[in-house]
């Protein structure tokens, strides 16, 4: 079981700044994720680390490019740099709920979105499509990995608002911490995130002048 501490910033500069910290047992950092995101041009940089992985990574990016550099058990703990060229806008599970509101419209609309989700653990990217499904009267936007295996793997991780707010109230699917088995591969975790309270995004859509 893991909780989570979720800080957001709006800079002067007009950009999102978001930092999660996901705690484990006796409160200890499991998983720390940052990005920097901004309302027209999308994700501008993101890092995670993983203290008890010793593991730790960056992105930034310019246009459809990204520069990354990664260091953690594949890498022999020495910084390794690795350029990535994007075909569709680029996003972290932290930035996702950001490109949700933008596209906010659209989204209820039916309209499908692209994206490149991109996986800083191995310096890649990979598509996925966000899209809304009609589960009765509720509203749930649903990431989905365009790769068949990676969604046969994970599935979807859906990301639930509240109907009369439009505030996010939970994440179910794919969890940013993570272990290693013996052999050096990954344990990844899917689950539910539970916010205490619902994550208001409408600084985002333009609900409000906050």
């Amino acid at each position: 079981m893991f909780n989570y501490n979720l800080i957001v910033e709006k800079l002067d500069s007009g950009e999102l700044k978001a930092r999660r910290v996901w705690l484990g047992v006796g409160k200890r950092e499991i998983a720390i994720e940052e990005v920097l995101w901004c309302p027209q041009n999308g994700l501008q940089s993101a890092s995670m680390e993983h203290p008890e992985l010793n593991e730790y990574g960056h992105l930034e990016i310019l246009k459809s490019q990204g520069n990354t550099i990664l260091s953690n058990y594949k890498t022999h703990y020495e910084e390794h740099r690795k350029s990535l060229n994007f075909v569709a806008s680029p996003c972290t599970l932290l930035s996702v709920p950001f490109e949700i509101s933008k596209h906010w419209n659209a989204l209820m609309n039916g309209k499908k979105i692209e994206l490149d989700y991109t996986v800083m653990k191995v310096q890649a990217h990979t598509g996925i499509t966000l899209q809304k499904r009609n589960i009765q009267d509720k509203i749930v936007m649903s990431v989905t990995p365009k790769n068949w295996f990676w969604k046969v793997l994970f599935g979807s991780t859906d990301f639930h608002f509240n109907s009369e707010t439009y505030g996010l109230e939970k994440i179910e699917g794919l969890l940013e911490p993570r272990d290693r088995n013996r052999k050096g591969k990954y344990v990844e975790y899917l689950g539910l995130a539970q916010f205490d309270t619902a994550m208001d995004l409408s600084i985002i859509r333009g609900d409000n002048n906050v």
